[in-house]
């Protein structure tokens, strides 16, 4: 229905709105004149500014959105219910959009502990137990186990067991908690309260909702013309005989080449590098296989052509490497990252393309 200024209609009040109409009217100084005047003086009082106006607006420009919401946390410390609502909606987006066989851990935990702090101002509302057992099947596969699981007990426990399934289907479903409290159970709690309970998983959560807009648009939170001043560029090679050669392009974008001995395979983006980063993580085991969107790598047995070592593909090449070769690459990216000019790199590269 919509309503317009000027708009004459014949209004019917329920005995409950003509007693609230009542007890308003009587609290005004200047009485008003007639029945139209009086309506109009109650709507007038409606809150103008609502929870769904908020998170509507948020939606319209996304990149705008997540810088205005990051400017207001840097500046003030503080955002809404709505702000987190919006960063929780787009990192459980990123979670579907990812095509990383891994998330990291640290995801995970960190919407984990944020389900526990919401917890805390509403579980007293749960007399009947519906809501918590809802949130436990979210974290348990579907599966709530028995009724008498605690969503305090389980879930501290449910962090270390999560270390062995670190999928983006875990964290999807792990974030549908935050989701539901922000959005309904916590309608009624201040701003100031909930901003209290999340604040500190702010830049896990801003992480991965800028790690959705990358992965939709290929873009940065930033666009490089809007960067202002540079540092200047560096590049550097790590491992045995400098088999991985790093690059810093002023995109802040982290990329890298590795030489192997029948062609070089580069990752191009933090994308493609975080998944050498998962495919190349020092083993314990020999069979270790890793299919990501940009590489896979598949162990092979000593009867093979590929002589027991694995076979490396990119989206355009495929080549043997052993297990020699295997330590070596994993041994050039653990120096990488152990590099304090490397780790201030990612961590500016995390702040205009995410991660999750």
């Amino acid at each position: 229905m919509e309503i317009r200024d000027q708009m004459t209609a014949s209004v019917r009040l329920t005995k409950q709105a003509a007693q609230r109409l009542s007890v308003f009217l009587g609290s005004l100084k200047t009485q008003p004149k007639n029945m139209n005047d009086a309506l109009n003086l109650a709507l007038s009082d409606l809150p103008v500014a609502s929870f769904i106006d908020e998170f509507t607006t948020l939606q319209q420009d996304e990149r705008k959105s997540l810088i205005g919401i990051n400017d207001q946390f840097r500046s003030t410390g503080s955002l809404r219910r709505s702000d987190y609502y919006y960063l929780v909606l787009m990192a459980k987006q990123a979670a579907i959009a990812s095509k990383k066989e891994q998330v990291r851990h640290q995801s995970i935990q960190a919407v984990l502990e944020m389900t526990l702090e919401l917890w805390e101002l509403i579980k007293d509302q749960d007399k009947e137990g519906h809501r918590e057992r809802y949130m436990l099947g979210n974290i348990s596969g579907g599966h709530s186990g028995k009724a008498s699981h605690a969503l305090a007990t389980h879930i501290p426990a449910y962090i270390q067991q999560s270390k062995n399934h670190p999928y983006p289907a875990t964290l999807e479903f792990a974030l549908r908690n935050p989701e539901i409290m922000l959005r309904d159970d916590l309608s009624s709690v201040d701003n100031a309260v909930i901003n209290q309970r999340m604040h500190k998983y702010y830049d896990a959560l801003h992480g991965m909702a800028v790690r959705y807009l990358y992965l939709q648009t290929k873009q940065p939170l930033v666009p490089s013309e809007n960067q202002g001043h540079f540092k200047p560029n560096f590049s550097g090679n790590f491992g045995p005989s400098g088999k991985l050669h790093f690059i810093h392009g002023q995109d802040k974008n982290f990329s890298f080449v590795i030489t192997l001995k029948n062609f070089n395979i580069a990752a191009n983006n933090i994308v493609e590098a975080e998944e050498f980063f998962a495919a190349f993580t020092p083993l314990n085991k020999p069979n270790l296989s890793y299919r990501g969107e940009n590489f896979l790598l598949t162990h092979t047995d000593q009867s093979s052509y590929f002589e027991g070592g694995f076979v490396l593909q990119d989206r355009m090449f495929q080549t043997s490497i052993t297990r020699s070769e295997y330590d070596e690459i994993s041994a050039a990216i653990s120096e990488m990252l152990a590099d304090t000019r490397i780790q201030d790199a990612l961590k500016e590269t995390y702040e205009r393309y995410g991660t999750i």
